[in-house]
């Protein structure tokens, strides 16, 4: 059985869709770590741990010892080959296919989308008519995304199966940001009741948590971003949004969540 000499550590952010997988991940497979909030994230600086970890400069960035890792897919497999005895992946390899592309579409696809709500809401990204066509498009693209969630729970109590997973961690953080907006699934669906579940899990709790007390010291933000006038670097996906949404939002603040 693999354990860790000393704690891992990791350079998070707590509204980050990708870091909350990973505490996710770590708090179910009880492994110890450390995480922080790296120094000027978001600022336009390099901070000294995570540019070390990340070139990138984005969060999550895991170390373990001298290995030093970055990106959700990546270290969540990590954690799986090394920690095996706690798996999070189903067994049945078709079962495990489908939740890995679950993953995929959250992470490509579901987390821009939410991402995009956030900067117009949050931020103030875009107003007026802007904002107006900007939300409905959100709206309708949320609906689309959660009615294709629902097909791949169906009957079942989680994402995984029979038990919390894999399947569940990549899509609790998309999801819930979704209840946080007001653009959830209907009280009573099955996916709802889903959410409803997990939430009553202990290490999803503290997690939920973390990411409420984080939007909370982010509001506001956007006025500082706007005066200062920081430049703006985009993750591929939620800059194909942008493209395909037809309206690039106006350039301001660097950002690696």
């Amino acid at each position: 059985m693999a354990s860790p000499p000393t704690k891992l550590f990791l350079h998070d952010h707590p509204v980050s869709s990708y870091a909350q997988k990973v505490r996710l991940a770590l708090r179910e497979k009880n492994i110890p770590f450390d995480f922080e909030t790296p120094q000027g994230f978001g600022s336009g600086q390099r901070p000294k741990g995570l540019s070390e970890a990340n070139p990138r400069l984005e969060v999550p960035a895991l170390l373990d010892g001298d290995v030093k890792l970055f990106d959700s897919t990546v270290i969540l497999q990590y954690l799986e080959d090394k920690w095996p005895e706690s798996a999070l992946l189903p067994k049945d390899p078709a079962q495990k296919a489908k939740v890995r592309m679950l993953e995929d579409v959250c992470d490509t696809h579901y987390e821009a989308i939410n991402w995009a709500y956030g900067e117009i809401n949050l931020f103030n990204r875009a107003t007026g008519e802007l904002r107006e066509k900007l939300i409905k498009q959100i709206e309708g693209q949320t609906d689309t995304i959660i009615s294709y969630l629902a097909k791949q729970l169906g009957s079942k109590p989680y994402f995984n199966g029979d038990d919390f997973g894999y399947g569940d961690i990549c899509v609790a953080p998309m999801y819930n940001r979704s209840v946080a907006y007001g653009l959830g699934a209907p009280a009573g669906s099955p996916l709802a009741e889903w959410h409803k579940r997990i939430r009553e899990r202990e290490h999803v709790k503290t997690t939920f948590a973390e990411m409420e007390q984080g939007i909370e010291k982010m509001k506001g933000l956007g006025k500082v971003f706007r005066e200062q006038n920081f430049k703006r670097e985009y993750r591929d996906h939620r800059l194909e949004w942008m493209v395909k949404s037809g309206k690039l939002m106006p350039v301001f603040v660097v950002t690696g969540m």
